[in-house]
């Protein structure tokens, strides 16, 4: 699977839609009060099955044996024809990046795209989120009891489009859902309401809504679907098996050799340079991929320069400490390390 990066990457691209959003569908109601007036009477969610108005889409979903999930995220450009028409710059995000991944994202944001503005001042701060009353979160459905997950709300889009960052990551290879209630009302005109399609949907919901939909009437958040705005259950990605996978291929082969070692004095310490011939598990575009427990095999070898600093004095072995350094630095920084 791609790493975790790429969901979030591609949320951050789905969330752009929210600058293009279907303009809010007029009708001949009455104003609310408060909010001044942005067409409808309702403040509904523009959810429907033709477009990506919220984020995660299960509709996305196709079964796959060969993932660690049992499921790959797949975009059908047929399905989206005006989301690529529009978004011609992320197509690759959408029709290559996705495929990499069996879930969603365990730190991308969700969200959901409304057709009238909220009252930002009123959405709920993030640690009010983790109780039932906030009107709006995550839950963890499983694995362990259902709980609700904090998140950081935004808004975007004029106000029209809701953000939910979850604050700590979610669990790998969970079921989830987020969530918006109608106990925001207030903050939207005095009506909330789901779009058509997300009433049909809770009306006859899956069995992974459904898990969802009994975790939030046990939490006290909704007493029943009803006063669901907008919903969506999702399933997260696997993170740590490809990386355990690798590191058991490692475990099992022989410590590299050092090549080319030479040593001089170097101050107070001694400091020595060699390389050692490490292995690249990725294929040739970048990506590591890897059935469901099948064992990883490198593609090919590199080699890498290692320097290590010793006390001039002394009778090994020597305590050691293994340095890694960051973005801009280099391996010369383990020298005041060693000192």
């Amino acid at each position: 699977m791609r790493e975790p990066w790429a969901v979030g990457w591609f949320v951050v691209a789905v969330g752009a839609l929210g600058c293009d959003g279907a303009g809010p569908v007029t009708d001949a109601g009455a104003e609310d009060a408060g909010l001044e007036d942005a067409g409808p009477s309702c403040t509904e969610l523009l959810h429907d099955p033709g477009g990506l108005s919220r984020w995660p889409e299960p509709a996305l979903l196709v079964v796959d044996g060969t993932t660690e999930t049992g499921l790959r995220l797949r975009f059908d450009e047929e399905a989206y024809p005006d989301l690529v028409a529009r978004r011609r710059g992320y197509r690759q995000v959408f029709s290559e990046d996705l495929s990499e991944l069996d879930g969603f994202g365990i730190n991308a944001e969700a969200f959901f795209m409304f057709g009238r503005a909220f009252d930002v001042a009123g959405l709920p701060r993030a640690e009010a989120t983790a109780a039932p009353a906030a009107g709006l979160g995550l839950v963890v459905v499983s694995p362990g009891p259902p709980r609700l997950h904090p998140v950081l709300v935004e808004a975007t889009d004029d106000d029209r489009t809701l953000l939910l960052a979850p604050l700590s990551p979610l669990p790998a290879r969970a079921e989830v859902a987020a969530f918006v209630t109608t106990r925001l009302a207030p903050f939207t005109g005095g009506c909330l309401a789901p779009s058509a399609a997300l009433a049909a949907e809770l009306a006859s919901p899956d069995a992974r809504a459904s898990a969802a939909l009994d975790a939030l009437v046990a939490l006290d958040v909704i007493a029943s679907p009803a006063e669901l705005a907008a919903f969506v259950a999702f399933p997260t990605q696997s993170i740590v098996e490809d990386t355990l996978a690798v590191a058991a291929d490692i475990a099992a082969r022989p410590a590299p050799a050092l090549l080319g070692s030479s040593c001089r004095p170097d101050g107070e310490l001694v400091r020595c340079d060699a390389r050692f011939e490490a292995m690249d598990y990725r294929d040739p575009d970048g990506v590591f991929r890897r059935a469901a427990g099948a064992a990883p095999a490198p593609g090919t070898t590199y080699e890498v320069p290692v320097t290590f600093w010793l006390p001039a004095g002394g009778t090994p072995p020597y305590p050691t400490l293994l340095f890694g350094h960051g973005l801009g630095g280099d391996r010369e920084q383990a020298r005041r390390l060693a000192q």
